[in-house]
């Protein structure tokens, strides 16, 4: 009998075990490539999307240059080319169509009923990460205002602007409030979401929303707490199945 095996230990695995490696190597190098493609590409997307739903919609200072926001309304806050919007409105959430959704914007009262015909309406442009949303009025179907989430924040964060430039940028975001947003969802509390108000880089408010019962959202003064406006879900089956919010 032979003493000693006919292949030598470890003789056998050497070459495979090469051979496995510089192919997973491989396998990984080109998974890589893939994903890089698909994110860049995901991104060029992106921007398309975003740059079709502001730029191409008309979404700039020239397009607006003395413009006199025909359905927009004046307030304590400012005249109706500050507001843009009307003082009280609803917001009417529409069939979804083949390229996004929206929401007609129509004039209401404080007795939250329908005071005069849509005026305009808020836009939903999809996106691989993020959605824009933009305000175009019905008068001259001009694209007034903008929103779009910004990434690489902790929590949701939004930021609001006007198409001609003017004014400060709105951000709201949820920040530090995050931890704690989350512990107030979990357990069901009364206030779910609250999230900073920021005019540019200053601190003015804040919203408090409620996601369980009757679902709102109040905007508070930071300095005195005092409410400055709020929104309300007023009907979940508007037309049979859409929302309905009074703001």
């Amino acid at each position: 009998m032979l003493s000693e095996p006919l292949v030598a230990e470890g003789d056998g695995d050497g070459p495979w075990k090469s051979k496995v490696k510089k192919c997973c190597r491989g396998l990984a190098y080109y998974i890589g490539l893939v994903f890089l493609f698909v994110f860049l590409i995901a991104w060029v997307v992106q921007f398309a999307m975003y740059y079709f739903a502001t730029t191409v919609s008309g979404c700039n200072a020239s397009d607006l240059k003395e413009y006199s926001f025909p359905g927009a309304e004046a307030s304590e806050a400012g005249d109706k080319a500050w507001n843009l919007l009307p003082q009280v409105f609803l917001m009417a959430e529409r069939p979804p169509m083949w390229y996004g959704t929206a929401f007609d914007v129509i004039p209401s009262n404080e007795a939250s009923s329908v005071a005069s015909a849509p005026v305009g309406a808020w836009w939903q442009t999809w996106g691989p990460f993020f959605y824009t949303y933009t305000y175009e009025d019905v008068s001259n179907s001009k694209t007034t205002l903008y929103m779009r989430r910004k990434l690489l924040r902790i929590g949701q964060c939004h930021v609001i602007a006007r198409c001609d430039g003017k004014g400060p940028v709105v951000t709201f975001s949820e920040g530090s409030n995050w931890l704690v947003n989350r512990f107030r969802s979990l357990m069901k509390m009364n206030q779910g979401y609250s999230f900073k108000i920021y005019l540019d880089d200053e601190l003015v408010g804040v919203a408090e929303e409620t996601e369980h019962g009757f679902q709102s959202i109040t905007f508070r003064d930071k300095a005195t707490g005092e409410s400055m406006g709020s929104s309300v879900l007023k009907e979940r089956h508007f037309h049979g199945q859409y929302d309905l919010w009074l703001v």
